[in-house]
């Protein structure tokens, strides 16, 4: 049974949406999160891991964070949706209106209606814009939560919360006079670091990969935009592992975490 991201035809959709849609200022994706908050965690989600998606969870109205949220290094931000007890009340089929709609799939149109705003008055705003104003402008919620930290760039950043919680208001005005970032961008690859034979995996400790990036190439980086990391790897309990990625400034992401559920499958089949 494996994990697998989308297939290459999705990926190579998702990249032509970014480098040809919207006359070439790119497609905006905005993903739901997800709702499996608990046994789940948006890192095993390939759409939401896409550098070329906005992956949006959700507070509820008194900015905590609700039992389904998921956690994960990619999800860039949070906006409203509902609790065990309140919900958003949206529109129908039929004429009608509709009061229990909730979970990130309530927050996500939330978003996408928030950045319908920013286009509208900035249409010439790129989907890598939009990223930029979503780091620069987001709110932090609950500020003594021990799981925030400030990167290398100076910016908090929250696996439950992304960057923070969307202001509109903030969104919208910092984009009137927002320069456009460079429309070229940087990608390099460290390439594949492999094992020759089998490594075992020490139970509860660390099994360290290192790798870094020629001077030449590090020259031409002025900021960082994106981190993405494929790992293959065969274990017959894959809910055990998890996967940490440190950067050079000491920042730590946690791009795979336990589940509960890849556990129980793990003891009952082997």
């Amino acid at each position: 049974m494996a994990l697998e991201s989308p297939g290459q035809l999705t990926k190579l959709a998702l990249k032509e949406g970014v480098t040809s849609g919207r006359n070439g200022l790119g497609s905006i994706y905005v993903w739901a999160s997800g709702n499996g908050g608990g046994v789940d965690g948006c890192n095993y989600d390939g759409y939401t891991n896409s550098p070329y998606t906005i992956s949006i969870g959700a507070i509820d109205r008194d900015g905590k964070s609700p039992k389904y949220q998921e956690q994960c290094a990619p999800q860039m931000a949070v906006t409203a949706s509902s609790n065990s007890v309140e919900f958003i009340v949206t529109t129908d089929i039929n004429n009608k209106c509709f009061s229990r709609h909730g979970g990130t799939s309530a927050a996500a149109p939330l978003a996408a209606g928030i950045f319908a705003l920013m286009l509208h008055q900035r249409p010439d705003l790129t989907w890598r814009d939009i990223n930029w104003l979503i780091v620069a402008t987001a709110v932090q919620v609950q500020p003594n939560d021990s799981g925030w930290l400030i990167n290398a760039a100076g910016y908090h950043q929250h696996n439950m919360f992304g960057f923070g919680k969307l202001d509109s208001w903030a969104l919208v005005n910092k984009a009137k006079t927002w320069p456009n970032v460079h429309p070229e961008q940087l990608v390099v690859s460290t390439g594949t670091i492999g094992f020759s034979e089998p490594k075992p995996i020490p139970y509860q400790r660390d099994l360290k990969v290192a790798t870094s990036l020629q001077q030449d190439t590090l020259n031409n980086l002025t900021v960082l935009e994106h981190v993405a990391i494929t790992v293959k790897i065969t274990h017959q309990c894959r809910g055990d592992l998890s996967f940490k990625l440190t950067g050079p400034s000491g920042s730590v992401s946690d791009f795979a975490k336990p589940r509960t559920n890849d556990k129980v499958l793990c003891r009952l089949f082997y």
